[in-house]
């Protein structure tokens, strides 16, 4: 039996009154792209969270390839590169400088897969021009390209066409598309635009004031 990349089961959040999120389950299969997608404001993010183990849920568990995300954090973790409300690089630095960084931070990370995640995601010609001068469209692949660093099996992407015009939407979509069919990758992606999972996914669920309502 295969066991999902993710899954949660009856994950709660509360803050004071509010219920930020409701007992919400999913299950993510291995090899798909998975479209998460509600209004800003449902929920979306607080969940990602949860089910990264970055905040503690009120009930409920999650597992990413079967190990809990609380009780296992370290291991379940690593199978995990996200992009979650965007890193926050050094302008002044470029592209290679701020992944070499973050790279020595996590550790095991060389040069030559710094080159490779910069290809893989369209910078491998500014990979050397510092952030400043980048479009969000390509602030936006950078954060991918560090979701990357690690050789992850699974990719959780919140927002990732958020203030990007037209083109760079497309070719965002294209390389969330790239990540599973080049690459073998599960992909979870987060939205509030209906268009960007129907057109990347293979499974969709709506969040609604933070509970799933298909």
């Amino acid at each position: 039996m295969t066991v999902p990349a993710l899954e949660a089961e009856k994950i709660s959040k509360t803050f004071g009154d509010l219920h930020a999120v409701e007992d919400l389950s999913l299950s993510v299969n291995e090899g798909d792209i998975f479209g998460f997608i509600g209004p800003n404001g449902a929920g979306k993010t607080t969940s990602i969270r949860m089910m990264l183990g970055l905040i503690e849920p009120s009930a409920g568990s999650a597992r990413i390839f079967g190990k809990d995300i609380h009780r296992d954090f370290k291991n379940a973790i690593s199978a995990v590169g996200a992009l979650v409300e965007g890193p926050a690089f050094y302008p002044y630095m470029s592209g290679r400088r701020n992944l070499r960084l973050f790279g020595r931070l996590s550790g095991g990370v060389t040069e030559d897969r710094i080159n490779e995640v910069l290809q893989m995601v369209g910078l491998g010609r500014r990979g050397d021009h510092k952030v400043k001068g980048y479009s969000q469209g390509m602030r936006q692949r950078l954060g991918i390209a560090l979701a990357l660093l690690n050789r992850p099996r699974l990719l959780i992407l919140d927002e990732p066409t958020n203030g990007l015009d037209p083109g760079a939407r497309t070719r965002m979509l294209k390389l969330i598309k790239e990540m599973k069919d080049d690459h073998g990758m599960n992909v979870v992606l987060c939205s509030h635009l209906l268009r960007d999972v129907e057109e990347t996914c293979d499974e969709v669920v709506i969040l609604k004031d933070g509970v799933i309502v298909h």
